[in-house]
């Protein structure tokens, strides 16, 4: 519930949002790289979409309090997941998600495994 005390069920949409923006900028998905672009200029780039996609969000539904608000946002999450597995598989992948993106580079260290991708972003509690 939050610190509102407002039902938001679909901020998991923004997440799924900025993983496939990153992704996307990552790999050659569109027929294009983004080398020029490091990741460390990729994340504020998706951070600002996400943004974006938050304000065209809440927008229209600042005012509704309540069930009417989690309806909304569970719709918001609902029509993410359909978006991405079944409207745009053909740049998406689908459920498959998206594969050849470039490793990211930490202190000259390349990240190719998901045990450090996991170390990286993973679980807090991890470190």
């Amino acid at each position: 519930m939050g610190w509102a005390g407002l039902l938001d069920l679909g901020y998991v949409a923004f997440f799924g949002f900025g993983a496939y923006g990153f992704a996307l900028l990552s790999s050659s998905q569109l027929g294009r790289t983004a080398s020029t672009c490091r990741p460390t200029c990729r994340v504020p780039i998706v951070m600002i979409g996400a943004a974006v996609l938050g304000l065209l969000v809440g927008w229209p539904s600042r005012r509704l309090i309540g069930d009417y608000l989690a309806i909304v946002t569970l719709f918001f999450g609902e029509a993410f997941v359909e978006f991405t597995n079944n409207v745009a598989p053909s740049v998406l992948d689908g459920p498959n998600g998206i594969v050849g993106i470039d490793p990211i580079s930490v202190f000259g260290h390349q990240i190719t495994t998901n045990t450090g991708y996991y170390y990286l972003l993973g679980d807090r509690a991890a470190w």
